[in-house]
């Protein structure tokens, strides 16, 4: 079948869902199959796709349905429920991975913990949370490209978001790497700081188009524990968290 017409062929997304998955493999040190998988704030639901395609059970939730129905997928694979990360339609226990990828930054502050609490509880004991997120003390602000918008108290980061495009609010919650790292600590007593060996190893994450080639270079021939001194500068962290 031609899948050419089909939302799941978007190459940004693929991409994702490859780094996810090898991810996991290099964790597992196995293939990423046969798991029960939730992915939180799945939007559109093509990396859940990917995933599947990968040989898992996966089920997509999100808040607006409307990015559901937008999507067409072949085989009808993907499994999407309407519902948010806080207070999920879910028993304990109910999968082995949850994906959260790219999405704890567009949730208020006060309700993190609560986001993590709930994945922990759908989490089968020896489960894992991916968390991916942006760096908020990166110098340019990635959801609006703008330069330290994320430094600053909410008003006056309105004030500069109505300014430079016209929206109203700057919505976009970003943590730092130890407010991350102690979010995960207090339900999860195992966490992986996976960013340094993803950046060490770029052809095996599936990440190689998103270094510049010549930065590409010197950081792949750095030791790995200076890679992961500096893991707090980086604009991104993919973290593991194991129940």
């Amino acid at each position: 079948m031609d899948y050419s017409s089909y939302a799941v062929n978007d190459a940004s997304r693929y991409q994702k869902s490859r780094k996810i998955i090898s991810c996991f493999e290099y964790l597992l040190n196995q293939k990423l199959q046969n798991k029960r998988i939730l992915e939180v704030g799945a939007g559109s639901g093509i990396i859940s796709y990917h995933i599947i395609q990968a040989g898992n059970d996966v089920v997509s939730i999100d808040i607006s349905p409307g990015l559901f129905r937008n999507t067409i997928f072949p085989e009808n694979k993907v499994q999407f429920v309407r519902a948010n990360g806080i207070s999920m339609p879910f028993k304990d226990g109910s999968f082995d991975i949850v994906i959260c990828n790219m999405v704890i930054e567009h949730i208020p502050r006060h309700y993190h913990r609560p986001l993590i609490n709930e994945i922990y509880r759908v989490l089968d004991k020896g489960g894992y949370v991916y968390m991916g997120t942006a760096n908020k003390f990166w110098p340019v602000e990635p959801h609006t490209k703008l330069p330290f918008i994320s430094y600053l108290p909410k008003k006056i980061a309105d004030f500069y978001l109505r300014c430079a495009s016209g929206t109203e609010q700057f919505n976009i919650y970003l943590p730092g790497y130890f407010q991350l790292r102690d979010l995960l600590s207090a339900k999860f007593h195992i966490i992986i700081d996976l960013t340094p060996v993803i950046i060490k190893n770029p052809h095996q994450f599936c990440i190689r188009d998103e270094i510049p080639r010549k930065l590409q270079k010197i950081l792949t021939r750095m030791p790995l524990s200076v890679l992961q001194k500096i893991s707090p500068c980086y604009p991104t962290w993919i973290m593991i968290g194991e129940k």
